[in-house]
């Protein structure tokens, strides 16, 4: 009996000793599959944090942009009231352009290894190219706002270019992008706040005879159908090429330059048509001039490309031509700045739309699944 209840005994404690292992084994594989999981949960959750910051920062740079840009239609207004419309835009682009050179001479290790993701291109031809290609696009935008201009009263130009706010969203769905509700109630939200900003503009166009329908306006509308496929076409080039923001920047205004350069030979009847180097060391030695030259070209021009280029790497073209729709307040704004305008009634109800519009589009990603769904 004795002998009996010994090999029990060993039995027991053999069959211990087996098993025992075994649990250890798989508590030890149960807590490397939960630290897994857990880990797998913070990176998510590390990375939406991330791409939201990187969100909101992108909104932040349009913005600023947008600010900028506000600036613009006052000095051009100045440039215009001192130079011949195709001279004053032919000097703001070759401006940019001289300013951007060094950009678009920067070779990027970045680039080449993009390239070849991308295309199997190892130099810098394929964002050198993007660039031009954005940069006509935005060229026959230009063109038509100077054309327009010349039988359009400005704020009905200015109106007419925040269509883009529309046209953006109608070419994504034409490309196949499903297109959210907030984003169209945005979108009209914009472009009727736009209308009463601009409305005090357009009362003063009515009183003085002046018509809002006009050769011009077709001009006009070349500006949200050129400006609003730039857009769409730079949200491409810039996801592809993520770190080719100032080699974009700088193709699209050698691009721009050119072009621009080009139509002022044809407007002014070739190169006799120009005005001699006296006339121009006249118009530059002016410090009016001088100054709203460097600064459209520089400060409204690169700056903001610059900004819109690195921010359309985590936004749709359709935000950012809605927050592109902020630029009327912007202007008006610096207009009461510097020339002592001030914003009416329709004005204040135009901004409070606008901003509202934006808000409700731009606030309202955070959840785009639930809207999708």
């Amino acid at each position: 009996m004795t002998l009996i209840r010994r090999t029990r005994i060993d039995t027991l404690l053999y069959a211990d000793v087996l098993v025992k292992p075994k649990q250890d084994s798989l508590e030890t594989t149960q807590t490397l599959e939960e630290d897994e999981t857990l880990n797998m949960i913070l990176e998510t959750t590390q990375t939406k944090e991330e791409d939201e910051t990187s969100k909101m920062t992108a909104r932040l740079f349009i913005l600023l942009a947008a600010c900028l840009y506000g600036t613009n239609y006052t000095c051009v207004k100045v440039i215009g009231e001192n130079l011949p419309l195709e001279i004053g835009i032919a000097l703001r682009f070759s401006v940019a352009s001289i300013a951007t050179l060094p950009w678009l001479l920067k070779r990027s290790e970045s680039l080449k290894t993009d390239s070849v993701e991308h295309s199997g291109d190892i130099s810098n031809v394929g964002v050198l190219l993007a660039g031009a290609e954005v940069g006509l696009w935005n060229s026959i935008g230009f063109f038509g706002q100077a054309m327009g201009l010349q039988t359009t009263p400005a704020s009905t130009s200015a109106f007419i270019c925040s269509l883009a706010v529309v046209v953006v969203p109608i070419i994504e769905f034409l490309a196949g992008k499903k297109i959210l509700a907030r984003e169209v109630i945005g979108a009209l939200l914009a472009v009727v706040g736009v209308a009463f900003l601009e409305m005090d503009g357009l009362k003063e166009d009515l009183a003085a005879g002046r018509s809002l329908l006009s050769p011009g306006t077709l001009y006009s509308l070349m500006q949200p159908l050129a400006f609003g496929f730039g857009f769409w076409r730079m949200e491409h080039w810039a996801r592809k090429y993520p770190e080719g923001g100032m080699q974009l920047t700088a193709s699209m205004m050698l691009s721009i330059a050119s072009l621009m350069v080009i139509n002022s030979l044809f407007s002014l009847g070739g190169v006799e048509g120009l005005p001699n180097l006296d006339q121009f060391a006249v118009w530059l030695s002016n410090p009016t001039i001088l100054g709203a030259t460097l600064w459209t070209g520089i400060v409204t021009t690169v700056i903001p490309t610059f900004l819109e280029t690195k921010a359309l790497r985590f936004l749709s073209a359709s935000e950012t031509t809605m927050l592109y729709s902020t630029e009327p307040i912007f202007g008006s704004l610096f207009a009461g700045f510097a020339l002592g305008e001030s914003m009416g009634v329709g004005g204040g109800i135009g901004a409070t739309m606008v901003l509202s519009g934006c808000l409700y589009s731009s606030l309202g990603a955070a959840q785009p699944e639930t809207e999708e769904n």
